[in-house]
């Protein structure tokens, strides 16, 4: 599921960023609580990395949303 939205969202399709952040908040919440059960370096390490994974991807998903908004001027070279 991962690797799908992934390649997704780098061929830029709209509808895959909300699906992407969605699963990526639900796979955090998800280890987070496996972490509250037993204390495992490898989860923390990849839980972190899915973190600023999905900060990195709601950030891109808000300018991707003003810049096709109709009020955002448009750039051409």
């Amino acid at each position: 599921m991962k690797l799908f939205l992934v390649i997704a969202v780098l061929r830029n399709q709209p509808w895959a960023y909300p699906a992407f952040i969605g699963t990526f908040a639900a796979l955090i919440v998800y280890q987070t609580y496996r972490l509250t059960h037993e204390l495992s370096y490898l989860l923390v390490a990849i839980t972190v990395l899915d973190l600023a994974v999905l900060v990195l991807a709601w950030h891109e998903y808000k300018f991707l949303r003003s810049s096709k908004s109709p009020m955002a001027p448009s750039v051409r070279g």
